[in-house]
C-alpha cells in the first residue's frame, strides 16, 4: 500500500485494484509505461495528469495543441496522460497553453495547477520558473512522452501494438 516504499525498494511491483492484477513490472516500467489509467494515476506523486479530450482528423486536441494519435486509432475521444514533470518551460515539443490556477511552493520546486481549455493539469516545475495565479503560461511536452488510453476501458493505446499485429 506504500507506493514510495515499493518504488524505492522493489525490483518488481504488482499493482492490484479490487483484487485484480493490473500490471506487474519493474518500478521504472510501471512509471514509464502504465498498462491503464489506474496504474498511471496510482504510480507517481503527483499522479499522472489524465484528461479525456476529443479526437478530430487523427489528432487529440488539448486546448490549442493537437497531438497526432497512434496509427489505427478510430475513436472520437481519448484519455491523454502526461506526467507533471514532463510539462517543461523549455521551448521543445508541443506547446500547452493555459492559465495558472494555483501555485504551491515546495522549496526547490513548485507544483502549478493550470487550466487548459477547461481541464486542470498539474506541472512540477523548478522554483525559479515564473508562474503567478491568474497569469497565462505556456509549457511544452515532447509528443513521445504523452500516453494515450482508451477513454472507455482505461487501457493503454500503443502504436507499436498495431504494427506488431500486422506483421505477425
Amino acid at each position: 500500500h506504500d507506493q514510495v516504499e515499493a518504488m524505492t525498494m522493489g525490483d518488481r511491483i504488482a499493482v492490484l485494484k479490487d483484487g485484480e492484477l493490473q500490471q506487474v513490472d519493474t518500478p521504472r516500467e510501471l512509471y514509464d509505461h502504465p498498462a491503464n489509467t489506474f496504474v498511471a494515476s496510482f504510480i507517481g506523486s503527483p499522479p499522472m495528469n489524465l484528461v479525456t479530450v476529443p479526437v478530430e482528423e487523427g489528432s487529440a486536441r488539448l486546448g490549442e495543441a493537437k497531438f497526432v494519435m497512434p496509427a489505427g486509432f478510430a475513436g472520437s475521444k481519448v484519455t491523454m496522460g502526461i506526467r507533471p514533470e514532463r510539462l517543461r518551460p523549455e521551448m521543445k515539443g508541443m506547446a500547452v497553453k493555459g492559465v495558472v490556477d494555483v501555485v504551491e511552493p515546495l522549496g526547490a520546486t513548485k507544483t502549478v495547477i493550470i487550466n487548459v481549455g477547461g481541464a486542470s493539469l498539474i506541472a512540477s516545475l523548478e522554483a525559479d520558473v515564473r508562474a503567478e495565479d491568474g497569469e497565462p503560461i505556456t509549457l511544452f511536452v515532447q509528443p513521445e512522452q504523452v500516453h494515450y488510453f482508451d477513454s472507455e476501458t482505461g487501457e493503454v493505446i500503443r502504436s507499436d501494438v498495431a504494427v506488431q499485429k500486422e506483421g505477425a
